[in-house]
């Protein structure tokens, strides 16, 4: 046989089952943190667009279509944000490398949007909406 088929039979059988189980949860870790991220920056903006409503004296109904919508936005990104707290401990304990900006950061942007959660559905039963 040639040598460099040799090299290859050889590589593809010593694939290491380990890297790819690990290489698996990167791709993970990243799209969350992209969907997180997204998902944050949309609710930020209804959050603006509701307040800029406010002051325009939008239609009760038009504010009533955006607090459930900034509702389940801040729920949505709550729930990726814990999914991606779990995945990125993970991951950073299997690299043993200390992503702690990036821990804290999710951590604090995560329980701002439970808060925002709260507030909205709060603010909602009170206005009887």
């Amino acid at each position: 046989m040639k040598p460099e088929l040799i090299k290859i039979i050889k590589k593809i059988t010593s694939h290491n089952i380990k890297q790819e189980i690990h290489d698996s949860w990167i791709w993970l870790t990243g799209l969350l943190g992209k969907i997180f991220g997204f998902v944050f920056l949309i609710t930020l903006i209804f959050i603006i667009y509701f307040v800029i409503g406010n002051f325009q004296n939008f239609l009760d109904q038009t504010q009533i279509v955006l607090i459930n919508i900034i509702s389940v936005l801040t729920l949505l990104n709550f729930l990726v944000g814990v999914f991606y707290l779990v995945c990125l401990f993970f991951d950073s304990f299997r690299q043993r490398k200390g992503r702690i900006i990036r821990l804290i950061l999710a951590f604090f942007l995560s329980f701002v949007m439970l808060l925002l959660t709260l507030f909205f559905k709060f603010f909602t039963a009170w206005f009887h909406f």
